[in-house]
């Protein structure tokens, strides 16, 4: 148990952090967009390019991490979905949208990197190059209803190519392959200048690194909103529940059952994942379409207060 502890209480302890700030007035809107901008555009790209380009480029390809977060979406989906199909109209896509769209970027990084150190980041990566824009599209979709159409696909699907995390992954996996089938590691041994532009660039990447996954915690309770968590109290905490509890039992159980073989690292990865909170993304998304902002908001605080207590829950199951 304090092995877990040890694990949750800093990334916690920068959520609160960051809350905090917000609340004295230390984080106004202007430098909490500011920070957010800074995380998404800069932060956490230069940590999954890092992470994905440092690796061999087979060890990129693990079916069973993609496979089992799909079967998770797809599990939680199913359960919901019958039932939403009872709520107003207005309520359906934030429903279903808070039960699937986790914080894989801003909170499951640093849940991967404090439990299971480099490879947990790795795993977080393919994650996030994989899952991220399929969580974007479904979302719009879903959002959407039968009003927007195609045209609130397409750029739902712009959108999540365009990520800037998502490029990271993907140029991380070209340089990766391009090592490895090249040789580049030898050419570049044989060149000063090269080696020395090699590691003036990883040097940079790193300091961006070790200040990353700090502010991107810090951004996340910034946004926190508590006046937000009205009405709507057990809707909040069904859907909770299934966001924290059945879509990372899900992916538990997928990864299980059908890739038994699957490293320790890549199925507590995949779990920590899948099982954490609403992303804060969703808010942005629901108030562009103008969805139940105050609902989106309100799963938000909810799911990241109740995932202080199942998260260590998780990991106290994982290997």
């Amino acid at each position: 148990m304090l092995e877990v502890l040890t694990i949750c209480l800093p990334v916690f302890a920068m959520i609160g952090l960051g809350a905090l700030l917000r609340r004295v007035g230390f984080i106004d809107d202007t430098s909490h967009a500011f920070l957010s901008r800074f995380v998404y555009l800069f932060a956490l790209p230069a940590i999954i390019f890092l992470h994905v380009a440092s690796s061999g480029f087979r060890e990129l390809f693990v079916p069973g991490v993609v496979v089992t977060s799909v079967l998770a979406i797809a599990g939680v989906l199913a359960v919901f979905r019958p039932f939403t199909s009872r709520l107003a109209a207005g309520l359906r896509g934030p429903v279903l949208l808070s039960t699937f769209f986790a914080n894989t970027a801003y909170l499951g990084i640093p849940l991967a990197r404090s439990a299971y150190g480099s490879e947990g980041l790795r795993y977080a990566a393919i994650v996030n190059a994989f899952m991220f824009p399929l969580m974007v599209v479904l979302s719009v979709s879903l959002l959407a209803g039968g009003q927007a159409g195609a045209r609130w696909r397409w750029r739902a699907l712009r959108a999540a190519l365009l990520n800037p995390s998502i490029i990271a992954a993907l140029v991380g996996v070209l340089v990766s392959g391009a090592v490895q089938q090249f040789a580049l590691a030898d050419l570049v041994g044989r060149s000063v200048l090269l080696s020395a532009a090699v590691d003036i660039g990883v040097r940079t990447l790193r300091m961006l690194e070790s200040m990353s996954l700090p502010l991107a915690l810090i951004a996340v309770g910034a946004s926190l909103r508590l006046r937000y968590v009205h009405g709507h109290m057990f809707l909040m905490a069904a859907c909770t529940a299934g966001k924290l509890l059945l879509m990372p039992l899900v992916a538990l159980l997928g990864c299980r059952l059908l890739f038994p073989g699957m490293p320790g690292a890549a199925v507590g990865t995949t779990v920590l994942l899948m099982g954490s909170p609403l992303a804060v993304t969703s808010y942005v998304l629901g108030r562009e379409m103008n969805a139940d902002g105050d609902l989106i908001a309100g799963l938000l605080v909810v799911s990241t207060i109740t995932a202080v207590l199942t998260i260590p829950m998780w990991l106290l199951i994982l290997p």
